[in-house]
C-alpha cells in the first residue's frame, strides 16, 4: 500500500496492525500515504480520523496554491477544513469544536494563528458550494451514433474501397480507434456538444472526478471545452498540476492558466439484460 521513504516506527506499526487505517488511504497518491501513514502513527489515529485525514489531505492537495498561512503538511490539511468550515458556521459551540479541532491537528505555527483569529473574530463567511456536474445518461441505443467509415465520392476504385481500415468500436462509448494515433467517439448532437468551438474528450472514471460520482464506478466521458478558458464560477475547468491533467472547481479567479471549460459529462447506456440483447427470439 505504501512505497517510499517510511520511517522504521511506521513501518513496524503497520506491519502489527492498522489494515483498516491504511485502507483508508487508498484514495491518495503513494507519496501523500507515506505523509499521512506517518502522521498517523505519530498522532495514533483510528479509522475514523484517518478517513477524515486523507479526505482532508486530497481535497486540500488539489488546490491550485496553498492557503495563506498553511503548510502542505497532512495536519495543515485537517486545520484547514476546519477553519473554513468554522469560518461558515455561525453557531458558536459547532464553531469552537471545529476551531479546537484544527488546533488538535495544526502542523505550523501560521496555521495555528490563522485558527486563532477565528476566537476574537466572529465574522460568518457564506462560501458558495461546487456546482454540481453537467451530467447525462445515455438512455437509449439511438442516442449514440454508429462510426462509419467514409470512402470517398464516385466514382471510386478497388484500391480506395480496400484502402479503408477496418473499424471497430471499443465499449461502452462506441470510440473507434483508425490507424495511426487518431481516434474519434460519436457523441449525440445535444446543442451543448454543437455550442463548443473548440471540443475535445477525455475519458475517465467516474471515481476519479473531483467528487466523485455516486453509484458503481465506471468509464465516463469528459467533453472540454478548449475556447473556453475565461473563468466562471458556474463552471469546472482542465488545469495542469504536478504536469498533469486535472479538474477543477475555483470559487475565485485562480490566476493560473485555464486550459478549457467542462461542458458535459456523459456516463454510458445502462445494459439491463444482456443476454436478452443478443437472443432476439427470446419472448417474455
Amino acid at each position: 500500500v505504501m512505497q517510499g521513504d517510511v520511517s522504521t516506527a511506521t513501518e513496524s506499526f503497520f506491519q502489527r496492525k492498522g489494515s483498516d487505517i491504511l485502507y483508508e488511504f487508498r484514495i491518495l497518491t503513494q507519496p501523500q500515504r507515506v505523509q499521512v501513514a506517518e502522521f498517523a502513527v505519530q498522532r495514533q489515529l483510528d479509522a475514523d480520523d484517518a478517513k477524515d485525514l486523507a479526505k482532508a489531505f486530497k481535497e486540500f492537495s488539489r488546490t491550485a496554491q496553498l492557503p495563506e498561512g498553511f503548510s502542505n503538511h497532512p495536519g495543515d490539511a485537517i486545520a484547514y477544513q476546519s477553519w473554513r468550515l468554522a469560518r461558515q458556521n455561525n453557531d458558536l459551540q459547532q464553531r469552537s469544536r471545529l476551531i479546537a479541532k484544527g488546533l488538535q491537528f495544526a502542523h505550523s505555527a501560521t496555521a495555528r494563528q490563522q485558527l486563532e483569529q477565528l476566537l476574537t473574530d466572529f465574522t460568518v463567511f457564506s462560501e458558495r458550494s461546487a456546482p454540481r456536474f453537467p451530467l447525462y445518461r445515455l438512455e437509449s441505443g439511438e442516442e449514440l451514433p454508429q462510426i462509419i467509415p467514409v470512402v470517398g465520392k464516385l466514382p471510386l476504385t478497388v484500391a480506395e474501397l480496400k484502402a479503408v481500415p477496418l473499424t471497430e468500436e471499443i465499449e461502452p462509448f462506441g470510440l473507434v480507434k483508425f490507424s495511426g494515433e487518431g481516434a474519434w467517439v460519436a457523441l449525440p448532437g445535444w446543442q451543448v456538444i454543437l455550442k463548443a468551438e473548440d471540443p475535445v474528450v477525455i475519458l475517465s472514471q467516474s471515481d476519479q472526478l473531483p467528487t466523485p460520482l455516486p453509484g458503481k464506478t465506471e468509464e465516463i466521458i469528459i467533453v472540454i471545452d478548449r475556447a473556453e478558458r475565461q473563468w466562471n464560477i458556474d463552471y469546472y475547468f482542465l488545469v495542469e498540476q504536478d504536469h498533469q491533467l486535472t479538474l477543477q472547481w475555483f470559487e475565485t479567479d485562480p490566476q493560473i492558466p485555464l486550459l478549457g471549460q467542462v461542458i458535459l459529462i456523459m456516463r454510458p447506456k445502462k445494459v439491463l439484460d444482456e443476454d436478452h440483447i443478443h437472443d432476439l427470439w427470446q419472448v417474455e
